[in-house]
């Protein structure tokens, strides 16, 4: 699903005041392809990990992991 269409499902469903060590409570999510418009419309400033960078396997080239904080 598009990032917009998945923070808007799951923001229902987070806490603000709930942690999991320093970060905040938010979405994490496995993306893939050219992703650059896809977050210009969602509004959101996601963390992006590249997973080709923790698993150097051709499966994970265009592959990543998004982490939206919650905002309160």
């Amino acid at each position: 699903a598009p990032l917009k269409d998945l923070c808007q499902w799951a923001r229902p469903l987070l806490h603000a005041n709930h942690r999991m060590h320093e970060l905040k409570n938010g979405l994490i999510c496995l993306k893939g392809g050219d992703l650059a418009e896809e977050i210009s419309v969602s509004g959101v400033k996601p963390f992006v990990q590249e997973v080709y960078q923790l698993f150097p396997e051709e499966y994970f080239k265009e592959k990543f992991v998004f982490y939206v904080p919650l905002k309160a």
